[in-house]
């Protein structure tokens, strides 16, 4: 199992006698379970809520149990079974979310509607080592403070052991391999069958250490760690796709300062590239959140992303969730459309390149991943080979480094010199289509 951890943290809530708790590993920029031999009673429970062990139930063996009996629901080899596909906007959330706001909408009204007493999500805090964390949310203030996006690692050990001790009714905000873990955590304990009432997914494509937050700071003139991070700004003399990641400074004993690096600015490279990338995002093949009751994306296609305020995404697999959103259409708080599959599918097209056509390109004996491209060519096994060289290569690069820019730039001039080029192409190409396609479909 080493590697394969993406730390969650659900193993620890889960564990009935506490012999692992989560703690930041510094060398690997991220957190991890540290079991506590002597306490520990060898059950298995940890192997059996985690998202990577292979002996668990694949996927699709969940969604199956989870959604094949909802009534008009419909299967996709790739987006999971869904029963409706919206793209669209909240007017009051869109400029302080990462994309369109509903993911905040949505966890607002399931709070005011008195469908959930709390929400688990992801906000800032100052005294965790990445700068976020997991939080229950009792309120839209609160829900509203954890809107925007967090690169960073986090995990839901703490905030899940008071689920469990807990009653009530919880929605929880999960990456893919966590709303698994959780799918994985109610087969194994009745108390979440009952109190997770709701799985909202985020549609990802990877998950970055520390280390990638650490070299933004590096990139923009500044130590560790910054004052706040807002990993997606926007800008409204840029398309939606091409934000900046914004990072401050308070000036304790030195001027304060705020600094940033846009997508097209470099930021492309880091990401594209999958630096600091966990190693555990090389073995996951679930692109569409499918073990989540809704699954939320950026729209991320010309037409769309030219408005810089941004749009989403949803793929509802919930009938009380989607009646939700479509009460919204109807009080015109939001703007919602029915969205066709194959947009829904184009928008997050290298997504789904990387993690049905690549990962199952890297192997890692026991686990067997789903793929779309049965004879890859030559292109997608280098781009293969590229993608996992650099995520190994850029750990070992950092801690050697220590934050001197040259030193870890110089390490990784041949690959970096291939991303790059790779990217420029990629971005006119984007460009191209962008102003050769139609105008914004959004009204307003």
């Amino acid at each position: 199992m080493s590697g394969l951890c993406s730390g969650c943290g659900v193993c620890t809530a889960l564990c009935p006698t506490g012999a692992r708790t989560m703690v930041f590993d510094e060398q690997g920029g991220m957190f991890l379970p540290r079991p506590d031999l002597p306490s520990c009673t060898g059950c298995g429970i940890c192997l059996k809520v985690c998202p990577f062990t292979p002996a668990n139930p694949p996927t699709p063996t969940l969604t199956q149990r989870l959604y094949a009996a909802v009534p008009g629901v419909q299967h996709h080899d790739v987006l999971g079974y869904y029963l409706a596909t919206h793209v669209g906007y909240s007017e009051a959330h869109r400029l302080t979310s990462a994309s369109g706001g509903l993911a905040t909408w949505l966890l607002e009204h399931l709070l005011s509607a008195g469908a959930v007493d709390a929400v688990l999500s992801v906000g800032p805090d100052a005294a965790s080592p990445t700068l976020f964390n997991y939080r229950a949310c009792r309120s839209a203030l609160e829900v509203r403070a954890c809107s925007g996006s967090c690169y960073q690692p986090v995990h839901l050990g703490r905030v899940l052991g008071d689920v469990l001790r807990t009653e009530g009714r919880y929605a929880v905000v999960a990456l893919p391999c966590v709303a698994r873990a959780l799918r994985l955590a109610t087969v194994e304990d009745p108390r979440l069958r009952s109190r997770l009432v709701f799985v909202v997914g985020l549609v990802c494509g990877q998950m970055k250490s520390r280390h990638y937050a650490e070299y933004l700071c590096a990139r923009c003139g500044g130590a560790w760690p910054p004052t706040r991070i807002a990993f997606r700004t926007k800008r409204p003399d840029r398309p939606a796709s091409d934000y900046a990641c914004t990072l401050s400074w308070d000036g304790v004993g030195t001027e304060a300062r705020t600094a940033e690096i846009g997508w097209t600015d470099g930021l492309d490279m880091a990401w594209s590239g999958r630096l600091f990338t966990l190693e555990a995002c090389d073995h996951c093949d679930d692109v569409f959140a499918e073990c989540a009751d809704v699954a939320l994306m950026d729209a991320w296609l010309p037409a769309l992303s030219v408005d810089w305020r941004g749009g989403s995404i949803a793929i509802v697999r919930n009938h009380a969730l989607d009646a939700l959103l479509r009460k919204g259409r109807q009080s015109e708080s939001l703007l919602l459309e029915d969205f066709a599959l194959p947009e829904v599918l184009a928008s997050q097209g290298g997504v789904v390149r990387q993690k049905r056509a690549l990962n199952p390109l890297y192997g890692k004996g026991s686990l067997t991943l789903r793929t779309l491209d049965a004879s890859p060519g030559l292109a997608t096994r280098l781009d293969a080979w590229i993608g996992r060289n650099l995520r190994i290569q850029s750990r070992a690069a950092w801690a050697a480094a220590r934050g001197d820019l040259r030193r870890f730039n110089a390490a990784l001039r041949p690959l970096l010199l291939v991303v790059a080029v790779r990217s420029a192409l990629r971005r006119v190409a984007s460009r191209l289509r962008s102003l050769m396609g139609a105008p914004t479909r959004w009204r307003g």
